[in-house]
């Protein structure tokens, strides 16, 4: 096991949020290529499901190297392939095919990505309640508000969206929109 330099980014929005500021848009795009990246590796040259991704498991080192660590869920992905029907992870990333208990695979790993690049943009993760039937049902519906300052990542909310929707719906809210599908 080695040694990796820098701080979960979790760290990094819970020290934005407490300062009331944001991440700058240009520095949310490094972070969202390189984990991109490091989810095609895992998932086409090693055959690996994280299945815990999540911002504590997210390491930003100097100039915003991402590392991402805690492989102790993370499954090799069957020659079969077969689908995923374990309940792991972190729930407010959890997808909608875990919350539903069905099987799952890559795209799991793609939600929570997503989930992680809406918390950059906003702070607060998508999906989130005191009530865990209430969050199973917005993740399964996939309601998440959209508020003016995330539509100022004019860039960044279409590819969050793509991470988690086919068809898009949007309600005018007084704070935002609410975005299902």
């Amino acid at each position: 096991m080695e040694l990796i330099d820098g701080v979960p980014l979790e760290e990094h929005l819970n020290n934005l949020k407490d300062k009331n500021e944001q991440f700058a848009e240009d520095r949310i795009w490094k972070i969202l290529m390189q984990m991109v990246l490091a989810l095609r590796y895992l998932h086409k040259e090693k055959g690996i499901l994280h299945r815990d991704l999540a911002p504590k498991n997210i390491m930003l080192g100097e100039n915003d190297k991402v590392t991402i660590t805690d492989f102790g869920l993370a499954k090799q992905k069957r020659s079969d392939c077969s689908k995923m029907t374990s309940v792991v992870g972190t729930i407010v990333y959890w997808c909608p095919e875990i919350v539903q208990n069905q099987p799952y695979g890559e795209k799991a790993d793609v939600w929570a990505l997503g989930c992680i690049l809406y918390q950059m943009c906003m702070l607060k993760p998508p999906f989130y309640s005191d009530n865990m039937l209430s969050l199973v049902t917005k993740v399964s519906l996939h309601v998440f508000m959209v508020t003016k300052m995330f539509l100022v990542f004019h860039m960044l909310w279409p590819v969050t969206i793509t991470c988690h929707l086919v068809n898009v719906y949007v309600k005018p809210k007084e704070e935002g929109f609410e975005i299902y599908s």
